[in-house]
């Protein structure tokens, strides 16, 4: 009888020092992740979902054990486990960061950059073509289940690092570096299309004012430039979706490229 209650109480204890370092990674997760970590979202919710989370994930990793107790060793994991989830939502919303650039560049061409709204995920003032095009990406992740992979990609995290495993946070943090040099080539190839077709728009408005002194090209060129740049909006959004389906496939690759480096 009281070898069965030993058993049982050695299998919880096994069940609790998995489940506090799982719940650490996913809590980093939900925090830092778009749509998970938004300022609309209540903090119980998320501390439900990462609950809920880590209890689904718990059963997969009975047969990982965790050796070294001691409270400071058991302080370093669940720091590094907190780390890994974050850099994992970090890395989606820094993809996210490059429709919020490819807006901003539409806005400084359309004459749009003192018209700021709110951004009620970050709580501050963003442009209004990137807080548009940012709705739109949000609203594509969610149409292709991206929720659904950050999750599952969470999971897959512990295939690169194991559970309660040390690990090299510099090397890590290096990878993560080179990511943003590839954000800001991504938010030009969003916004490309529209900011090429406005650039071109700036060329004839010069060229009009060399050859018609007269005319006040300065006042008919805020109407024609934001004119042009909603014609140029309207037309590239049947390519839209396709360019952020090949935005959310880097953010995988960014993922598993950083998780793989540690």
């Amino acid at each position: 009888m009281g070898g069965g209650r030993l058993a049982i109480s050695a299998l919880l204890m096994e069940q609790v020092f998995i489940f506090i370092p799982v719940l650490t990674r996913v809590s980093g997760m939900v925090l830092s992740a778009p749509i998970f970590g938004s300022q609309n979202v209540p903090n119980q919710i998320k501390v439900a979902v990462s609950m809920v989370l880590a209890l689904i994930f718990v059963p997969l990793f009975t047969g990982q054990e965790i050796t070294d107790y001691h409270p400071m060793s058991m302080l370093i994991v669940l720091l590094t486990e907190l780390l890994i989830g974050i850099a994992i939502g970090l890395i989606a919303n820094l993809f996210f960061s490059a429709v919020h650039i490819a807006g901003q560049l539409m806005d400084m061409q359309m004459g749009f950059i003192i018209a700021n709204v709110m951004d009620p995920q970050f709580q501050s003032q963003v442009p209004l073509i990137g807080q548009f095009q940012y709705i739109l990406a949000i609203l594509v992740f969610l149409s292709i289940n991206g929720h659904h992979l950050l999750i599952r990609t969470v999971y897959q995290s512990y295939e690169f690092v194991p559970l309660g495993v040390l690990t090299n946070l510099g090397a890590g943090g290096l990878a993560l570096n080179q990511l943003f040099s590839r954000v800001f080539l991504l938010s030009l190839q969003v916004g490309a299309p529209a900011v090429g077709t406005l650039f071109l728009t700036n060329i004839a408005l010069g060229v009009l004012a060399r050859t018609v002194p007269q005319m006040n090209v300065f006042m008919i060129g805020f109407p024609v430039k934001i004119f042009v740049g909603f014609i140029a909006l309207i037309l590239m959004m049947p390519l839209y979706n396709l360019m952020l389906s090949n935005l959310f496939e880097h953010i995988w690759d960014g993922i598993f490229i950083v998780l793989d480096s540690m």
